[in-house]
């Protein structure tokens, strides 16, 4: 049977729009649930975050959405090419304040420790995806990254991303992923990050 789902790239005027898919999607995603554990708070804060993120991907056709038979969009994923980068010499406790809020603490701790892990050939990386809660398991990760893979045909790349829960490991799988290295373990109980890579 053909899945009605589609996928697309988003457009720039559709930024209002996407802001509120992702805050809405990522809202339980695992890295999100823990490094922003007020409920309360989290709505506004990954608006925020997005916000000052997206039109950026938007304007570098890097945001892929993934559309149902309606033609809503249920689902949202980020695409950045990477170039190739040398060793980093920079101390990553460096400049860090002695007292950090937990939010802040926890989302530098992602930042640092997948950084140390982004392979230095140029790639394709899945930044992040989500989909709609109550979309999900209808074939909308899979046409996002689809899309993805089609991208990175387009431009000569390899695919690599960190998968932060089984489920979304085993989807990455099925698509011709393999793992890449050990995982990352984030400090305070946070989720496994499974590093994966596809040529």
């Amino acid at each position: 049977m053909t899945s009605a789902i589609t996928a697309r790239a988003a457009t720039a005027d559709e930024y209002d729009a996407v802001v509120d898919l992702c805050a809405t999607a990522f809202a339980d995603e695992a890295v999100t649930a823990w490094a922003l554990p007020d409920p309360a708070r989290r709505d506004a804060r990954l608006r925020e975050s997005f916000r000052d993120s997206l039109r950026a991907a938007l304007e570098a056709d890097a945001v892929i959405l993934a559309l149902d038979a309606a033609d809503s969009p249920i689902g949202v994923s980020i695409w950045v090419p990477v170039p190739e980068t040398g060793p980093s010499d920079e101390d990553p406790e460096d400049g860090e304040p002695p007292a950090q809020e937990t939010a802040t603490r926890r989302l530098r701790a992602v930042e640092r420790a997948t950084a140390a892990r982004t392979p230095r050939l140029p790639h394709l990386h899945l930044v992040s995806m989500a989909v709609l809660p109550e979309q999900r398991g209808r074939g909308a990760g899979h046409a996002l990254i689809e899309a993805g893979i089609a991208r990175a045909r387009e431009l000569g790349l390899p695919l690599y991303l960190e998968a932060s829960a089984p489920a979304n490991r085993a989807l990455y799988l099925r698509h011709g992923f393999s793992a890449h290295g050990e995982p990352i373990r984030l400090t305070e109980n946070g989720p496994t990050l499974q590093p994966m890579w596809r040529n």
